[in-house]
This record gives C-alpha cells, sequence and structure tokens, in this order.
C-alpha cells in the first residue's frame, strides 16, 4: 500500500492546524497531539499492512510539523 486517505487528511489536518493563527499555543498542542496518536495507531495497526516506504515518509511529515518528538524512541 502507498497511500492512505484517512493519514493523508489528519496530515492535512494537521498542518491547518499548525498555521491557524486563532488557536493557542496549547490549543495547538493539544489537537496535534490527539491526530499524530491516531496515525501512529494506525500505522502500528496489523490489518493495514502499511510498506515501510509509506511509514517513513509519513514519519518524516509528522517530524516536519512536530519535530524531532514525534519519531519513536
Amino acid at each position: 500500500m502507498h497511500s492512505d486517505e484517512q493519514i493523508e487528511y489528519w496530515l492535512a489536518m494537521m498542518k491547518g492546524i499548525s498555521e491557524d493563527n486563532n488557536l493557542s499555543k496549547q490549543q495547538k498542542e493539544s489537537a496535534l497531539d490527539d491526530l499524530e496518536e491516531q496515525i501512529k495507531d494506525r500505522l502500528d495497526d496489523s490489518t493495514y499492512n502499511f510498506d515501510d516506504e509509506f511509514i517513513e515518509n509519513v514519519m518524516g511529515k509528522l517530524v516536519d510539523l512536530r519535530g524531532l518528538d514525534s519519531l519513536p524512541i
């Protein structure tokens, strides 16, 4: 699988939230944390069987949006 519409949608939402000047920093962090967890949960779900390249691409986008703290330890 090379793409996932739900993950792409969540990434687009994260980008919109991070650029929304009407939200406080706390509101942004909370919303971004929630979406990031949803994305990671979906990536970990074995029923979807994402290929490594797609997972690396998504994690790269998360890092671009959230910084290196988004990477798993």
